[in-house]
């Protein structure tokens, strides 16, 4: 992960040089906890945080980046970077997919 301590970051550059799979504690934990506790996979967006579910339900509701900016109280860079976190879980291509799996969402919810 991108915070992780630059030592870290080496070692775990040296271990994929090995041949050999390297992931953060914290990325480490979350996966332990999906296969432990059972998490179910057949609805991914279970896999999102509290504000990317915020995020992606006011997309959903047909909001822009900067009226989900001014809903929340963050910067409309912050959003984008939710935007792409959500793409990326949702193995989402386009924006224009996360739009359309947002207002699909929203209407079964």
């Amino acid at each position: 992960m991108k915070h992780e301590d630059p030592e870290r970051l080496l070692i775990a550059a040296k271990e994929v040089l090995a041949g050999h799979i390297s992931v953060s504690e914290e990325l480490r934990e979350r996966m332990l906890e999906g296969i432990v506790g059972g998490k179910n996979d057949l609805d991914p967006v279970a896999r999102l945080s509290n504000r990317e579910l915020e995020v992606f339900t006011l997309i959903g509701k047909g909001c822009g980046a900067a009226e989900i900016a001014e809903r929340l109280g963050i910067s409309v860079k912050t959003v984008n970077a939710y935007r792409d976190h959500i793409k990326d879980k949702l193995y989402l291509p386009s924006a224009a997919d996360l739009r359309k799996v947002a207002v699909e969402w929203n209407s079964k919810a």
